[in-house]
């Protein structure tokens, strides 16, 4: 995702909750507020200077499957749907996908991680975990029941909540990214500069248009501006939006282990398997693979973009209920 869309994406994750009056204090205290000043959040893993820290190598942003000799990671259809759970397009998607080789599912994919530790499911761990701590740092300002000791902490030592908004928007950073296919899939044709990604991102760009970009630059702008502003894409991208689910398994690693693994699926219906196979070199140009493909297109930006919102709605959901709040 690039830097437009994920600021939509969270700016609408944050509109959603409003709409569907779910965790409704983290909405009012800590998201809308400071909604246009913390967007920034949702970007800056991305930025260069942000690898120096918890955002490091581009391991951290993806978790790319490819064919592994243990039966033990195949994973079959029925188990992929049922954890990605109802409240994703991309679950119907698979359960109707006719598209995929046979034998596609019985095979094993295990994610590719470069160094023990790197990858999205822990990064998203880690920052949820932490938004926890931070939480629980703060005065009454956002915790009701303040902590036993934070009378003995320096006031500018307490989470404040513009600061925890920022940590909020960082994590739909790599819970978003979870939902991008071409970071789940090992292909060459996935990598950044292979033509594919890049590419797909400038079109999700484009169709989102310029309308919150430019409102988030206005100080002049308020929050109800800004998640009109969000909203404003539902209707040409043809997103539907039901209740927010819960993380399954009340577990966000597994989730995003869950959604990687989709994600991948998805990406190998995007680009055939016959015609890109796994281990092969090549590239696969955004214009050439679409061509004639314009409606399926517009279905996989549908699918994608609605279950990044859902998704990042959905953990900073469970993370604010873990924090005792609601």
């Amino acid at each position: 995702m690039n830097r437009r869309t994920h600021a939509w994406i969270a700016v609408r994750a944050a509109a959603l909750l409003e709409e569907k009056g779910s965790a409704a204090s983290l909405v009012d205290e800590v998201l809308k507020p400071h909604v246009r000043r913390a967007a920034i959040g949702s970007w800056i893993p991305d930025m260069t200077d942000a690898k120096r820290s918890g955002s490091m190598l581009p391991e951290n942003h993806v978790l790319k499957m490819k064919p592994f000799g243990s039966a033990r990671y195949a994973v079959d259809k029925d188990d992929t749907v049922a954890n990605l759970g109802p409240g994703r397009s991309l679950t119907g998607l698979l359960r109707a996908d006719q598209t995929l080789p046979p034998g596609w599912w019985e095979t094993p994919f295990l994610g590719e991680v470069r160094r023990p530790g790197q990858h999205i499911a822990n990064r998203a761990m880690a920052l949820s975990t932490m938004l926890a701590d931070l939480l629980m740092m703060s005065s009454s300002e956002l915790i009701p029941d303040e902590a036993d000791f934070i009378p003995d902490m320096p006031p500018e030592a307490c989470t404040s909540s513009q600061q925890a908004a920022v940590y909020f928007f960082m994590l739909s950073h790599f819970l978003a990214d979870a939902c991008q296919p071409c970071h789940c899939d090992a292909r060459d044709l996935s990598d950044y500069g292979a033509g594919l990604h890049k590419e797909i991102e400038q079109h999700w760009g484009k169709r989102l248009g310029t309308s919150l970009e430019r409102k988030l630059a206005d100080a002049g702008s308020t929050p109800d501006e800004l998640f009109d502003a969000a909203r404003e894409a539902d209707a040409p991208l043809g997103l539907v939006f039901g209740d927010v689910p819960a993380v399954g398994a009340n577990d966000l690693w597994q989730e995003v282990i869950n959604i990687c693994r989709g994600s991948f699926a998805l990406a190998s219906i995007m680009v055939p398997v016959g015609s890109y196979p796994y281990g092969g070199n090549g590239r696969a140009r955004f214009e050439d693979l679409f061509r004639g493909r314009e409606s399926e297109l517009e279905g996989l930006d549908a699918v994608i973009l609605h279950d990044a919102v859902v998704t990042v709605a959905s953990a900073w959901q469970d993370g604010w209920a873990h924090a005792w709040r609601e």
